[in-house]
């Protein structure tokens, strides 16, 4: 019992020191897949999928869509491109008719776990 205290304790502070700013310069600057965007987050430009910014989508929640709205930021993160479909011939059913995909028909473009600072 006692070692799996000792072992929480050492877990929880190894964590608290990952995050600090030191730590996430250090992994930018050897990790170049990160992209680096600036801009105006609008709310507007939100939907359920996130929140569009210089085509790429943000998923941001309530809070921090209000805290950021109308503000200019610069967004530090790892971007994953979701496929569109491929545009094909058409494809029909048993009943001659059009089998219709539900989906994009081009890429998108998702932060993930994006660092958010204001400019």
């Amino acid at each position: 019992m006692k070692y799996i205290f000792i072992l929480s304790i050492l877990f929880i502070s190894f964590v608290g020191k990952s995050q600090t700013q030191t730590n996430v310069d250090s992994t930018l600057k050897a990790n170049p897949d990160f992209v680096t965007v600036e801009g105006i987050i609008d709310s507007k430009n939100a939907t359920k999928e996130g929140v569009y910014f210089n085509g790429y989508i943000l998923h941001l929640n309530s809070d921090q869509l209000k805290k950021y709205d109308g503000e200019k930021v610069k967004v530090i993160g790892v971007v994953t491109v979701i496929k569109g479909l491929k545009i094909s011939t058409e494809k029909l059913d048993k009943k001659s008719k059009e089998i219709i995909k539900q989906g994009r028909q081009k890429e998108s473009y998702h932060f993930v776990s994006p660092n958010i600072t204001l400019k």
